[in-house]
């Protein structure tokens, strides 16, 4: 990381969030991923140093992880630059997540061999992502037991797991980017709906407001961050898998997968995340629907995202879509509460969904118009 970007952001962390930045270190073995997904993300995020909006203001974005435990991620704008940031218990849980997914027998049996593996079922029957969050806010340390049950026997499975949380981190990274880029974080602060754009309600408030100055959101303010939120998962997914169809791959470990297998590791991704989110909003029982589209909803927008802009990019997309998304079923034996709503396939061909996705189109419409006076190009 830049020494001066880290600078700003650790005094973003200070003076604007009460909390300070976590540091990965490239050569200590217990933070080198977090140190490969930051890196990452810079290396992607660097087309957007191009951008500009008027005569001369320049597109300034700043990304590291918090030290805040817990599973949360943000956008903010703060002295006229971008900050997002990635809390590390969000990285940890979303590592805890992927090591269950590749300790069942039936996932991605195509990677490493899979007969090693358990199957394990979650660990004292909370969910793979929340246990630890649940224990160390108990105050209990690191548990022997649960990690060895966690952790994936066969030592190629457990890259991959790892290759999956990066990937799932990323489609966070890139949505906290689109809530900047495509000036989300300014309408909303314009609009003065909310101080920055949260993943999860932070205690203090819903919509990212200090207790003193929170207050009730109308109807349309819930709406607009609704259509926000949709058009953030829509832009990290086409740009996660634009990644893998456009050889745009930075992880070595990725890069080195049959590329199949890594758009297939990829649409996962995607979806898993947008599913562990919901997770994590009824582990901390908030009221996520009055400004977060419901899951299934958020579900239903990347599948129309896949059939609409993503089907055209590869001629054999579609095939390998349908097939990662086939890879919850295995989940969902170990997980009997993952998509209870109905499965992806069901999903897809839902009319009342795909009605209620369509019904919401016109306010999209009319938050993109809003949007426009914020936007920022690059010359091409």
């Amino acid at each position: 990381m830049v020494r001066h970007q880290s600078i700003l952001l650790d005094n973003f962390a200070t003076a604007r969030l009460g909390t300070s930045t976590f540091q990965p270190d490239p050569d200590d073995p217990n933070t080198h991923i977090f140190y490969v997904s930051l890196e990452s993300a810079f290396e992607q995020f660097r087309w957007t140093s191009e951008a500009t909006r008027g005569a001369d203001e320049i597109f300034k974005i700043n990304a590291g992880f918090l030290d805040t435990f817990s599973p949360n991620a943000l956008a903010d704008r703060f002295e006229e630059e971008y900050f997002l940031g990635i809390h590390v218990a969000l990285f940890v849980a979303i590592n805890e997540f992927a090591m269950f997914c590749f300790a069942q027998q039936e996932f991605f049996p195509d990677l490493g061999d899979a007969t090693k593996e358990s199957s394990p079922k979650p660990w004292n029957e909370q969910l793979p992502g929340i246990w630890l969050l649940d224990n160390t806010l108990k105050g209990g340390g690191v548990d022997y037991k649960h990690s060895k049950h966690l952790i994936p026997t066969d030592p190629q499975r457990y890259i991959s797991s790892q290759l999956l949380a990066f990937l799932m981190t990323r489609f966070v990274w890139l949505h906290e980017l689109a809530h900047c880029f495509n000036s989300h974080v300014d309408l909303v602060q314009n609009l003065d709906i909310a101080l920055r754009l949260h993943e999860l309600p932070q205690e203090l408030s819903l919509a990212g407001k200090s207790k003193d100055q929170a207050r009730s959101l109308t109807d349309e303010q819930k709406q607009i961050l609704r259509c926000l939120e949709l058009d953030a998962d829509e832009s990290a997914f086409f740009a996660s898998c634009a990644v893998q169809m456009r050889n745009m791959e930075n992880i070595e470990g990725i890069r080195e997968l049959e590329p199949d297998v890594a758009l297939r590791l990829t649409v996962f991704a995607s979806y898993a995340m947008v599913w562990l989110f919901d997770a994590f909003q009824n582990y901390a029982k908030s009221a996520l629907g009055d400004t977060h589209p419901a899951p299934s909803l958020r579900l239903q927008n990347l599948l129309q995202t896949a059939q609409k802009r993503l089907f055209a990019e590869s001629d054999d997309f579609e095939q390998l879509h349908g097939r990662a998304l086939q890879e919850f079923n295995s989940i969902k034996k170990a997980i009997p509460g993952m998509f209870e709503f109905g499965t992806l396939r069901e999903m897809a061909r839902s009319d009342e969904l795909a009605t209620e996705l369509e019904e919401l189109e016109p306010k999209r419409a009319e938050v993109a118009t809003m949007l426009r006076p914020y936007e920022f190009s690059v010359k091409r």
